[in-house]
């Protein structure tokens, strides 16, 4: 190795991301997968190809998972043996600390220092503090979702109190919170309580390369869909995610609307929310025009959000709502409910709808509007896509770069 690109790669700024939890590389729309596994993914690479080094640190959740995957020049993720591997949700909080531990073996293993730590989700920045005092480097925090936020958002919607807890101390001792919106940081100001830690506001951005406009019929006949109007949700199966209110919308559609819903995401395998709506579509007579998928590649989901004539998110709160972006970049207009995020990317009346009311009658009503007009859904799409195109990932770890140096030069 020549002397200057040993030079480079010893002032390399190394970053450890830790996604505890959930795996970047693990199925999308499985029970703990979602819109912040594409976030730590593409944030890494993006990170890496401006001269970074990025290790991102999750659990083992497969024994044949390779510990240490590649995902690009200067970007790996490596998993970390920290509990079962199938440890329930509620149980990982047990196993932070085994977590950190083995972190830190891995690091002294392989004669790494980590000049900054950036956690996400409550687990993680658990795991963030015992590192950040260990290696005396920063730690920057991303929640993606908070206990308390949830618990306002929907009634009935169960967080420990062990979680907001935690929130708070990680809030406290944090160099910086970065969030995705001026929604989210008014959030945190309300719910929790802000010493002198600065909350930074950089947007999330979207693959617009993967996530671009193709065939519409095209798209249909390579996931073997009928040749007939589409309405489709992409995410995590979960009550927050209001699928109970796009199925009752769905059933309130004239019967000349002749559509089929398509939901991506979830484990078809003892799936209990699952069953649920299936429960619930038997009973709205609507089981035959409902499709669920399960989880899929990422890079089968431009071909769906594709194949729809609308995407629809009737979600009690989103942080920000990157599967609606992703719609967004494909030209499929969508439906989205006015909350969190998603009111700072969608525009009402020009790339699709904001619902106010999380009632199944005004997501039928915008249904209603969209199938039934070609035009206007053209327009939305295109209007759509124009608005992705402005949103890119590379803009973000650009934004995240500059709050990284203020901490670390």
């Amino acid at each position: 190795m020549s002397s200057s690109r040993q030079s480079d790669e010893e002032s390399a700024l190394r970053i450890a991301l830790i996604c505890y939890h959930s795996c970047p590389v693990g199925r999308l729309g499985d029970t703990k997968t979602g819109g912040m596994n594409v976030y730590v993914r593409q944030i890494a690479g993006e990170l890496a190809s401006r001269g970074c080094k990025v290790d991102v640190f999750t659990r083992t959740h497969d024994p044949d998972e390779p510990q240490i995957v590649p995902i690009g020049d200067d970007a790996r993720v490596i998993h970390l043996e920290a509990g079962p591997p199938d440890a329930a949700l509620d149980d990982l909080h047990s196993y932070t600390s085994a977590f950190s531990r083995a972190i830190s073996l891995f690091g002294r293993r392989e004669g790494i220092r980590y000049d900054l730590i950036h956690s996400h989700y409550w687990h993680s920045g658990i795991i963030a503090i015992e590192l950040s005092s260990l290696w005396n480097s920063p730690h920057f925090a991303t929640f993606h979702t908070l206990a308390r936020t949830k618990q306002r958002a929907r009634a009935g919607e169960l967080e420990s109190d062990l979680r907001a807890h935690a929130e708070q101390r990680i809030i406290d001792l944090a160099h910086a919170v970065i969030v995705s919106t001026h929604i989210e940081k008014n959030d945190i100001a309300k719910l929790y309580q802000i010493n002198c830690t600065p909350i930074e506001v950089i947007p999330p951005g979207v693959n617009t390369e993967l996530f671009h406009p193709t065939d519409t019929r095209m798209a249909r006949q390579k996931l073997n869909l009928p040749d007939k109007r589409t309405i489709l949700y992409v995410g995590r199966i979960e009550p927050l995610k209001g699928l109970d209110i796009l199925l009752r919308a769905t059933a309130l559609l004239n019967e000349g609307a002749g559509a089929n819903l398509l939901i991506v995401g979830g484990s078809l395998q003892r799936d209990a929310e699952i069953e649920r709506l299936n429960t619930l579509a038997n009973s709205l007579n609507i089981s035959d025009i409902v499709t669920f998928t399960g989880s899929v590649d990422q890079e089968q989901l431009p071909d769906y959000y594709n194949a729809a004539d609308v995407f629809v998110l009737p979600s009690w709160y989103e942080s920000f709502g990157l599967a609606a972006l992703e719609a967004m970049s494909c030209g499929t207009p969508v439906i989205v409910s006015r909350v969190g995020g998603l009111t700072t990317f969608v525009e009402h009346g020009k790339t699709g709808y904001l619902v106010p009311w999380r009632c199944p009658e005004a997501f039928a009503r915008s249904l209603e509007i969209l199938l039934e007009n070609p035009p206007l859904r053209k327009a939305m799409g295109r209007a759509a896509r124009h608005k992705a195109m402005r949103l890119s990932w590379a803009a973000m770890a650009i934004a995240l770069l500059a709050c990284y140096n203020r901490f670390t030069d």
